[in-house]
């Protein structure tokens, strides 16, 4: 369903998300997540945020806006820049439009999410 990891020298959350989730799978990675988000926030102040969704299909509407919620907190709480890679040209599409932020981007390929994270200077 999901793996978080950390790459302390480049102060990088990736987060890897995939299959269909229910409302239980997001409440579990949400009681996972928002306690390392807050962790990592008092430990780097700012960090780089990718997400790897390729194989993340679209979700129930309940799951897309319990994850819109856990975006926009993580948004608030992380001032650093964060790269989304969609799986599909639709699925880029449909996160372009729900996250419009200076700082955030969407991309379909890993090597292109990383380069702009890591090019992107921390405040």
């Amino acid at each position: 369903m999901y793996r978080i990891e950390f790459e302390d020298g480049h102060k990088l959350f990736h987060l890897t998300v995939e299959g269909y989730w229910t409302m239980d799978d997001f409440k579990a990675f949400e009681a996972d997540a928002v306690p390392t988000v807050e962790k990592l926030v008092r430990r780097w102040g700012s960090f780089r945020y990718l997400s790897d969704a390729r194989r993340y299909p679209v979700q129930s509407p309940e799951v897309g806006l319990a994850f819109k919620g856990y975006g926009d907190w993580v948004g608030k709480a992380n001032k650093g820049p964060v790269a989304l890679i969609a799986g599909s040209v639709l699925n880029k599409l449909q996160a372009e439009r729900v996250f419009q932020a200076p700082r955030v981007r969407i991309f379909m390929d890993l090597t292109d999410a990383r380069k702009w994270l890591l090019e992107w200077p921390l405040p």
